[in-house]
């Protein structure tokens, strides 16, 4: 059980992952895996 007000600290994990759906499945049709692997791989460094 975590701490008081702890849902608080995913509140960023959670807006990246909304921005990330939004963004790269509902604009972008991936012909490949290699494609859409690439596409994550791409976005985890853009903002890592």
């Amino acid at each position: 059980m975590g701490r008081t007000y702890s849902c608080l600290d995913h509140a960023n994990a959670k807006g990246f992952w909304w921005f990330f759906e939004f963004e790269c499945f509902n604009r972008h049709v991936f012909a490949t895996m290699d494609e859409l692997r690439a596409t994550m791989i791409g976005v985890r460094h853009y903002y890592n």
